[in-house]
């Protein structure tokens, strides 16, 4: 995501949506820079220093807000989604964006989806969400190269991006 940002694309967040009823918003919170990213995104470099830090899973992460770097950063609320893009590793492979059949994007959304509310109805609620957000056009990016993944994004076209998971 951070690629993308850097290279002036509309990038709405990281990592974290809340979608009902075929309308999506990034989870209002700062961009999670995790150990390593200033080697693939060097613009970020000048910044790191000065930037709070947290840990992960026993790693420092630092919390950066977009838009004190000047970088098209915005919430919005409402939006339609446009497209969904999972993103897999594929470190030191070629990245590349294919098509996902919906069952196949459904099935993945699944899996990467938060349930609270166990009951039956909320289950229902969240296969019908992940139902309609296929049907916007669902695929996966092989994450390799980030120059290369950013060029195959950038190909789908959609007006906004909101994050990715990997």
């Amino acid at each position: 995501m951070w690629r993308l940002l850097c290279g002036g694309h509309p990038v709405e967040g990281d990592e974290l949506a809340l979608v009902r009823a075929g309308v999506v918003v990034a989870f209002s919170r700062r961009f999670r820079l995790k150990p390593g990213v200033e080697r693939f995104v060097p613009e970020l470099v000048p910044l790191m220093e000065e930037l709070p830090r947290t840990l992960q899973d026993g790693l420092p992460v630092a919390a950066f807000d977009p838009s004190e770097a000047g970088l098209p950063w915005r919430l919005e609320t409402g939006g339609r989604v446009d497209a969904v893009v999972v993103a897999e590793a594929d470190h030191g492979g070629a990245s590349r964006v294919r098509a996902l059949p919906s069952h196949e994007s459904v099935r993945r959304l699944l899996g990467h989806s938060i349930l609270i509310d166990r009951s039956e109805a909320a289950r229902a609620r969240l296969v019908e969400a992940c139902s309609r957000l296929a049907g916007a056009g669902a695929y996966e990016l092989r994450l390799g190269d980030l120059s290369e993944a950013t060029r195959a994004l950038a190909s789908l076209e959609a007006p906004q991006v909101i994050g990715g998971v990997a």
